[in-house]
């Protein structure tokens, strides 16, 4: 597989993860202006990368398991992780609003 394929596929990961999160695509946390936003890598910032997963094989593979087979899962850790953090926040989800609280 070249390093062309491979940055591919990496713009295509990141494209559909911005589009199922809702969040804009950006080339620098400055351009997320202190919202959120899915940072994009360049391709040298890809390349290195790229020559670290040569280098750490353990690395490599957990990088090239989230580029081929890895979206869903990483969806829905992601959003396993959003549940986490609002685990602890009540919400009211009785009706008759008699005091009874929930997890959000």
């Amino acid at each position: 597989m070249t390093g062309r394929l491979i940055f591919r596929r990496y713009e295509e990961f990141a494209v559909r993860a911005a589009s199922d999160l809702g969040m804009p695509l950006v080339d620098s946390i400055d351009e997320a202006k202190s919202g959120w936003g899915l940072r994009r890598l360049s391709r040298s910032a890809f390349e290195k990368l790229e020559e670290r997963a040569r280098t750490d094989h353990d690395f490599g593979q957990r990088w090239l398991n989230r580029l081929q087979i890895g979206y869903d899962r990483e969806k829905s850790q992601m959003a396993i992780k959003i549940e986490d953090i609002f685990a602890d926040v009540p919400c009211r989800t009785d009706v008759n609003c008699d005091g009874h609280e929930d997890a959000a």
